[in-house]
């Protein structure tokens, strides 16, 4: 009775909850009696058990009632046409990371993408989408920033295409490893807008494990180097970290924090042409990541209660979509509104299914309608339908479980655990800043940057 299918009990030193699944709704439990239950007080032979759990069912029930009308606000609504493209603009890399499903062996392909491919797919976006008001276009590898002069041309063409011809916005995204930074990229970012996000995993040593350079040297002073850099041209970023399965998760969280810089951090996918053991979460001591994760909600409770800055966009994000009861149907907008391009014009769903050519969906020199491959509906996923997670989740990673499983369905148990961990994590967070009244004034001071980062 701890924890129903559509329900979460969530338990803070001064009060309880519970989270409901449905309608995204966080409730405060006044009744004593259902409090000592949640809390184990009452003993499993108690004559009063049944009267309370038949107690609580009719509260559940009350509650569920009163907030039947409540819709989930789904941030990640998918779109009923294409407004994104991920332009693979190079498969060439200049360093080996050890957990990457980009580039599968020093054998890879090391295509790069033609400024007239470039032209056509952005010619192909705006033939399916005539209608959108904005646009955006990704700029992914490998590393992009080898293939540089071409993403000169394509902000060029765009702007020309999209902005002064039809008088609508484009914004622009790039995925970088930080290690190829140089002045002429420096000078080139200082007047253009980017949502730049450089590949950083923590710690010095955590981050050198994993991500080297060819010649198996570290990476990280480097990027640290170019980090600085950009700081001194007062060009914004943000760091994104992938943990591993033997990372120490909250030593690194802590470690960003002080970098006083962006970042969301993410998990390692398990996949077919990396060793498990840098990938895959199934055998993880999970008492150690609940500490983890633990200390990492002490960690900010401490944090905002001295009202010092919150870098880590899972916190905010997560704290406001709790609080605006913001959930997803989806686990991503991959397939539908977004789609990714290959150097030779061949369009995937997503741009992690590179080494996947059995997944291409078509190619932009051709007609194209929809993504025959995307995300499912999570209330298509008969096994998500027993999970108090479902719609803060909205089915999980569909090209991590195309890796694990070869199907798009299937859950991956390791990762629904690390899932419902993180979650609950955030849930606790919540509820003990509700207690000590530290909630409100921590969001609304945060507002814009939960908005830049949704």
């Amino acid at each position: 009775m701890q924890n129903g299918i559509d329900y979460k009990f969530i338990q803070n030193n001064h009060s309880n909850y519970v989270f409901f699944r449905d309608s995204l709704s966080v409730y405060k439990i006044e009744d004593e009696i259902i409090n000592d239950y949640i809390k184990g007080k009452i003993p499993e032979n108690d004559p009063i058990k049944k009267k309370i759990e038949k107690k609580f069912e009719k509260a559940n029930k009350y509650l569920l009632e009163i907030k039947k009308a409540d819709k989930i606000k789904d941030s990640d609504k998918i779109n009923n046409s294409l407004d994104t493209i991920v332009l693979i603009i190079t498969r060439d890399c200049n360093l080996r990371c050890r957990y990457c499903y980009s580039v599968e062996s020093l054998n890879a392909s090391r295509d790069k993408m033609t400024i007239e491919i470039a032209k056509e797919s952005i010619d192909f976006l705006l033939r399916l989408s005539p209608n959108k008001d904005k646009y955006e276009i990704v700029f992914f590898g490998g590393e992009p920033f080898l293939n540089f002069k071409l993403i000169q041309d394509v902000v060029e063409y765009a702007k020309n295409e999209i902005v002064d011809k039809l008088g609508k916005k484009v914004y622009f995204g790039l995925t970088t490893n930080g290690t190829v930074i140089n002045d002429e990229i420096i000078s080139f970012l200082s007047t253009h807008t980017f949502a730049l996000q450089i590949s950083m995993d923590g710690s010095k040593e955590n981050h050198n494990k994993n991500r080297i350079f060819v010649n198996g040297s570290g990476s990280f002073d480097v990027i640290m180097k170019n980090a600085e850099a950009l700081r001194n041209a007062n060009i914004p970023f943000g760091f994104h970290p992938t943990f591993s399965p033997n990372s120490d998760i909250y030593y690194n969280v802590k470690l960003m924090e002080e970098m006083k810089t962006s970042f969301g951090f993410g998990f390692t996918i398990s996949t077919r042409d990396k060793s498990k053991e840098n990938t895959d979460f199934t055998n993880t001591n999970w008492e150690k990541t609940k500490k983890d994760f633990k200390n990492i909600a002490d960690f900010y409770f401490e944090r905002i209660l001295e009202k010092q800055t919150v870098y880590c966009n899972n916190i905010l994000n997560s704290l406001y979509k709790i609080d605006d009861k913001i959930g997803k149907n989806y686990s991503c907008s991959s397939g539908v509104s977004t789609l990714s391009i290959l150097p030779d014009g061949n369009i995937l769903p997503c741009q992690n299914f590179q080494n996947h050519p059995e997944c291409i969906v078509g190619n932009i020199k051709k007609e194209f309608t929809n993504s025959k491959i995307s995300s499912a509906n999570v209330n298509e996923i008969s096994d998500c339908n027993s999970c108090w997670v479902k719609f803060l989740c909205g089915g999980s990673c569909y090209f991590s479980k195309y890796e694990e499983n070869n199907n798009f369905i299937d859950p991956i148990p390791s990762s629904c655990e690390l899932t419902r961990l993180f979650w609950e994590t955030m849930l606790n967070l919540y509820v003990r800043l509700q207690d000590e009244n530290l909630l409100n004034d921590f969001l609304s001071n945060n507002y814009s940057s939960f908005i830049l980062n949704v």
